[in-house]
């Protein structure tokens, strides 16, 4: 069987991960629309330069009405690149992820 998906990582310098708060009460949707407003002060690169993603973490233990969430911003070329690289290789990006945290999953598994 020949494989058609793959994930790959993006790590060092191009990445900027934070963890803020945000209000538990916020949809996914509504979440996502306060997170690119906020991004601007957060990220200190220009934002048509980075892709952004996040994942919701926990409960915030010291403000229950807030949620801690996790911000990633990677550079876009730099995704682009590794996306670039499977594509050479007839593969298609199935994911890309935070090198440390893909490495820290999978140590989990392990």
């Amino acid at each position: 069987k020949s494989l058609k998906f793959a994930s790959v990582a993006v790590s060092g310098q191009t990445v900027i991960t934070k963890v803020i708060f945000m209000d538990v009460s916020l949809s996914d949707a509504e979440l996502e629309s306060q997170i690119e407003i906020e991004a601007d002060s957060l990220i200190p690169y220009p934002l048509d330069e980075v892709s952004l993603d996040f994942e919701k973490l926990s409960i915030n233990s010291a403000d229950p009405s807030k949620i801690n969430v996790l911000l990633s911003a990677a550079r876009t070329e730099s995704v682009e690149a590794r996306v670039g690289a499977l594509s050479a290789a007839n593969l298609t990006a199935k994911v890309v992820d935070v090198e440390s945290y893909a490495l820290s999953r999978a140590m989990d598994v392990y």
